[in-house]
């Protein structure tokens, strides 16, 4: 027995699982900047959300820091997957012609912002480091939502490959409409 699933329903599930992870992505960086905010401001106990309680005690600065750190890193990643969501959303893509400027602009953009989240998130993961050698009970870098640099600089890299390969395509589409 063979299970077929037609591409265009393939299409629908992951703009559909495109959706629910940038709402998620959104909603968390929205949390990361209601708690910096209410913990600076207001109430500094808000800080146990992250298990960062302690830090705001001890060094105010730094947990402003770690938590700003944080809330790019969520903010790039929901960008990213707003990127995505514009992949499948827009009608600029034609079967008869595959390669297109737009295609190539989006893989460049989603390329750059994995570059960016891996940067600031390894840069956290240093600064959190840092911050334990301090001897301050803190949680790990995954649970403060930066673990992963290593991996979103691999996928930037594929990404600004799959571009360069997507700019050679629109090229030999140019030539092959100037032979004809």
């Amino acid at each position: 027995m063979e299970i077929k699933i037609s591409t265009q329903t393939l299409l629908h599930l992951f703009k559909g699982l495109t959706w629910i992870v940038f709402i998620g992505l959104c909603i968390q960086a929205g949390t990361i900047l209601f708690n910096v905010l209410y913990a600076v401001s207001y109430q500094p106990k808000a800080a146990q959300y992250f298990f960062l309680d302690q830090l705001i005690d001890v060094a105010p600065g730094d947990f402003i820091v770690l938590m700003i750190h944080m809330l790019i890193v969520a903010v790039l990643k929901a960008l990213l997957f707003y990127i995505v969501l514009k992949l499948f959303t827009e009608k600029r893509f034609e079967i008869a012609k595959p390669f297109n400027i737009h295609l190539q602009k989006l893989l460049t953009n989603m390329a750059y912002l994995s570059v960016g989240i891996s940067f600031f998130a390894a840069w956290g993961t240093r600064y959190l480091k840092q911050l334990t050698a301090m001897k301050i009970d803190l949680p790990d870098n995954e649970s403060l939502f930066m673990g992963g640099a290593d991996v979103w600089l691999l996928l930037g890299i594929i990404l600004l490959v799959l571009s360069l390969v997507v700019k050679r395509g629109i090229e030999m589409q140019q030539e092959n409409e100037l032979t004809i």
